[in-house]
């Protein structure tokens, strides 16, 4: 019997390997269950599993039926979007997530702005987001954030603000 941990654990693995085939099943073990409408991090990690496996659409289905979101299932989501190349989709469910009520970007969320602010070109919008970061003051507590920062105005081109 698998325990809500476990499935997390096992929707993890499958979202790693890509294992589309065990994640349908465990996903059907979820259904059986009620296990969706029950445990936020299932269905965070049923999106993520969807997301990276490519099969966005899934995953915003999956992401639909959530009676609640939080800033895990929107960060999978996003993240997906970003990795199939579907830069304005991305821009968009960032949107969405701060209209939701009570959901927040957090420094995860803003990895992967930035990420798409560089690939995208989008100076202006990362340099709000940059002003955005401070103000919360995330940049102090996450050097990878700062990593993404910096790697998002050297794809810019700006060197001289990424030195």
């Amino acid at each position: 019997m698998l325990t809500p941990k476990s499935i997390v654990a096992s929707l993890n693995a499958c979202s790693k390997w890509k294992d589309l085939c065990k994640g349908i099943q465990i996903h059907d073990h979820i259904l059986q269950k009620g296990f969706l409408r029950k445990d936020i991090y299932i269905g965070s990690a049923l999106v993520g599993l969807y997301a990276k496996c490519g099969l966005l659409t899934r995953a915003q289905e999956v992401f639909e039926q959530l009676p609640i979101r939080n800033v895990v299932t929107w960060n999978s989501l996003i993240s997906g979007y970003i990795h199939q190349g579907l830069f304005q989709s991305a821009f968009n469910c960032f949107t969405l997530m701060q209209s939701d009520d009570g959901i927040f970007p957090n420094a995860i969320t803003f990895t992967y702005i930035l990420k798409l602010c560089g690939l995208t070109k989008a100076i202006s919008k990362g340099k709000q987001f940059h002003d955005d970061i401070i103000s919360r003051g995330l940049l102090e507590k996450d050097i990878v954030l700062g990593s993404a920062l910096v790697q998002m105005y050297v794809n810019c081109g700006c060197l001289a603000k990424a030195q």
